[in-house]
């Protein structure tokens, strides 16, 4: 749609804002069915971790695809949808942390894996050894659950404070900053 009279008109009070600021205004604003009149009708969507569509409302699994309120803007005609940017901050320490701890246990249980399976491989090894007076024809291992679970314990630990702490920077920060590369 081309730009009307209308729509330069209401630019032109935005004069001090960017051109991609400007550029973006327009395209709300020649967009829907009142487009080009100067009107704006924009659907707003507040959903996120603190409440979404199972608490909020009756059972809705349209609510919960991320295409799904756009597309109801488009489909009703509405110019924009307005959505939040960013999460509260102990939704964003408690998804980092979840992500440390999730990538922790996942790399625990790799290395239980990896290592059973080499002391496993070492302790197939045969050889024999009589110049110290015994005689050893198998590499000694320890074939003990209590070093997995403290390997596993320092990895999760590790994990969880790996993901803690740039959650704690992460979650001050303004996501229109981040948007605009300010931080």
């Amino acid at each position: 749609m081309a730009t009307t009279e209308r729509i330069r008109e209401i630019l032109s009070w935005y004069g001090s804002d960017s051109p991609g600021t400007l550029t973006n205004l327009a395209r709300m604003l020649s967009a829907g069915t009142l487009g080009g009149s100067g009107r704006m009708v924009i659907l707003p969507v507040d959903q996120g971790f603190e409440h979404g569509p199972a608490r909020s409302f009756a059972p809705n699994p349209a609510g919960y695809d991320p295409r799904y309120h756009f597309e109801l803007a488009i489909e009703t005609g509405c110019n924009a949808y307005a959505a939040p940017l960013g999460f509260l901050e102990a939704d964003m320490r408690r998804l980092f942390l979840l992500e440390g701890v999730t990538i922790g246990a996942a790399g625990s249980a790799l290395g239980w894996l990896l290592g059973f399976s080499m002391i496993y491989a070492l302790s197939l090894v045969r050889f024999e050894i009589n110049a110290t007076g015994q005689e050893m024809t198998h590499l000694p291992i320890a074939w003990s659950l209590m070093h997995y679970i403290i390997a596993s314990s320092f990895a999760v630990g590790s994990a969880a404070v790996a993901g803690y702490l740039p959650a704690r920077r992460a979650a001050r920060l303004n996501p229109v900053d981040i948007i605009r590369g300010a931080t």
